[in-house]
């Protein structure tokens, strides 16, 4: 079996959790009894700060100096992905070794879609 990630891409935050290809029937450092695994929730954004010349990635905006200074972009619009390019950012961070450690030839994807979703804002241009 492979693991498996489970995403729930919102358009403000990503929630997220690497599900073990074997879970055991329970874990005490798990947050949830009912969940095998432990969720991460990542802001779904990046950031560009005028003051510090930096560039930030989801999480990676806790580590600002200036919240005042920061050029927030997001890839959704009305509750839709417009952006794609901005989301596979936020999802490489939260597949890096630091947040999830993902390992892409070893693990399949579980993603949630809003209902109703058009057609035309589900293909990946």
């Amino acid at each position: 079996r492979m693991a498996t990630l489970v995403v729930d891409n919102g358009a403000y935050s990503v929630k997220a959790g690497l599900l073990p290809p074997n879970p055991p029937p329970s874990n005490p450092k798990y947050t949830d009894p009912l969940l095998p695994f432990s969720p991460v929730v990542l802001p779904n954004c990046t950031a560009k700060s005028r003051a510090e010349k930096k560039f930030f990635v989801a999480d990676g905006l806790s580590s600002a100096v200036d919240l005042s200074a920061l050029y927030l972009r997001r890839p959704h619009e009305r509750g839709y992905v417009v952006n794609w390019d901005l989301e596979q950012e936020v999802w490489e961070r939260m597949c890096h070794r630091d947040v999830l450690s993902v390992k892409p030839s070893e693990t399949s994807i579980l993603v949630s879609e809003p209902l109703l979703s058009p057609n035309e804002l589900k293909d990946n241009p």
